[in-house]
């Protein structure tokens, strides 16, 4: 399963709190960890979408699945 929302925000913007606050309602499923950096090349991207992918297996009947990253604010550089 693939996320259906990609929420990127900027560091020490409270991301970590949005991120935990979608993880406790019971219609959202969120990665954990909660960045998972596949969408730059530095970082796991080499790892394929498969490797992506299952980050989302436990999401069952989720309404909303999705992954919150703030360095997705810093491409291309780090």
């Amino acid at each position: 399963m693939l996320p259906n929302f990609i929420v990127i925000g900027a560091g020490k913007a409270g991301t970590t709190s949005l991120w935990r606050y979608l993880a406790a309602h019971p219609e959202v499923f969120v990665s954990d960890p909660k960045e998972l950096n596949f969408f730059t090349l530095e970082h796991n991207w080499h790892r394929g979408l498969a490797w992506y992918e299952r980050h989302f297996d436990a999401a069952g009947s989720a309404k909303a699945v999705g992954e919150v990253s703030g360095n997705y604010t810093n491409w291309p550089g780090y």
